[in-house]
């Protein structure tokens, strides 16, 4: 932003100094609550004070994206992969311990965890650099997640409270107006969801989040405009058209949403056979003329999700997911409180419920024992007063999964 050299040399002399001794420390807190346990070069993961952790790793990431160096980049890598593998709810958010406000070890993820809302805008900051660094659709994934659970969570419906804390699982807890942090942070972050939608290099425009909006970039042949019209998340189909004076050439990325098994892509009205990239995205490199258009159907069904075996707190439990958002039980629903458990046959009816919360998408089913139960978006839990909430419950006749996870936190559960 300032081409001045001494900010760039303070932001490297900042993160070369943690671990090494350069402050005294003035109180028995863990030196890792500070970042400054041990040098950037020997951290293997994210630990400590999760906001701090997360904002260190940003600026660690914004060094790598600026200089180039190895180091950096590969210290960021590390930070994110022991961030989003072994240490992230399903919500995204990161920071289960409530002393120190910190990070637990791998898998340690209670469901009445800590969650602090500003960790999770922390995470969204730090995704966006990972996808700039890496150019992976899979760093965008865990963006689209904090901020349609986590982050929109923090913040109250009305906007005029919110969360400090936000535990997947929570008894009689209401919002409140929290600490000076998040409130501002909150703000900032929900007001940066243009920066996070879209990315362009000199030829290529990526597309991450899939929102209503009108995007401009310019390239070598002149200004392209790009509008956005869809109901997402609510709905899957989501229509792209370009609008150009002349012909432009340019790769247009989209990205393929990580939760979307089945999809149907159309290029100016005829299916288009095109595969996402090994990067993950619906690439179309061409010549566009005004008025082309790209259409995408994304099937959306309600989905049980299962934990990694190693989630002490998940284990004969599911949570349900429906596209992007992760859902959750409110006793206010639910006869006083969220149900005990699912039937092992579950099946659920999904209904859009404008006058509800600001307008959702409900999903409905049968409890084990009988009684019907509904489930709202994890976002709009704690907006009608005190409440028990869930995210998890347990499912009768779940099996434990036994099978290599290939990395994921988080997956689908298998068909009974």
């Amino acid at each position: 932003m300032t081409h001045e050299s001494r900010y760039l040399a303070l932001s490297r002399a900042f993160v070369e100094w943690r671990g090494r001794g350069q402050v005294k420390a003035f109180s028995p807190t863990p030196r890792a609550y500070f970042q400054d346990a041990v040098p950037l070069r020997a951290q293997r993961a994210l630990d400590g004070h999760a906001v701090r952790a997360v904002f260190f790793a940003t600026g660690v990431a914004d060094l790598a994206l600026e200089t180039g160096d190895g180091d950096y980049r590969l210290a960021a890598n590390r930070f994110w992969d022991s961030t989003t593998l072994r240490r992230m709810a399903i919500t995204g958010g990161i920071g289960p311990r409530k002393e120190h406000e910190a990070f637990g070890e791998d898998y340690e993820l209670p469901n009445d965890g800590y969650y602090e809302s500003c960790a999770a805008c922390g995470l969204a900051d730090f995704a966006k650099r990972l996808f700039l660094l890496e150019r992976r659709a899979e760093s965008s994934d865990v963006l689209e997640r904090a901020l349609y659970n986590a982050v929109l969570h923090g913040m109250g419906l009305s906007g005029a409270n919110s969360y400090y804390c936000n535990p997947l699982s929570d008894r009689d807890h209401e919002r409140d107006n929290c600490w000076v942090c998040c409130p501002p942070n909150l703000s900032r972050t929900l007001l940066k969801v243009g920066s996070y939608a879209y990315a362009r290099a000199e030829r290529d425009l990526y597309v991450n989040l899939l929102v209503g909006s009108v995007a401009r970039a310019p390239f070598p042949s002149g200004v392209v405009t790009l509008r956005v019209e869809t109901d997402y998340p609510w709905d899957g189909t989501v229509n792209l058209a370009i609008g150009t004076a002349s012909c432009a050439r340019f790769t247009l990325h989209v990205r393929k949403p990580g939760w979307c098994q089945r999809a149907e892509v159309k290029l100016n009205g005829a299916v288009d056979a095109v595969r996402p990239d090994d990067a993950g995205y619906w690439s179309f490199e061409r010549e566009w003329k005004d008025g082309d258009s790209v259409k995408l159907i994304l099937e959306m069904p309600v989905e049980l999700m299962v934990a990694h075996p190693n989630i002490v707190s998940c284990r004969g439990k599911v949570a349900i997911q429906r596209g992007p958002l992760v859902y959750g039980f409110e006793g206010i629903d639910n006869g006083g409180k969220p149900p005990a458990r699912l039937g092992s046959d579950v099946r659920f009816a999904v209904e859009r419920r404008p006058d509800l919360l600001g307008g959702v998408t409900v999903i409905q089913s049968l409890a084990a024992n009988g009684p019907p139960i509904r489930a709202i978006p994890y976002y709009a839990l704690g907006n009608r007063g005190k409440s028990a909430q869930e995210v998890w419950v347990e499912q009768q006749d779940l099996k434990p999964a036994v099978d290599w996870w290939l990395g994921a936190l988080y997956r689908p559960a298998p068909p009974k």
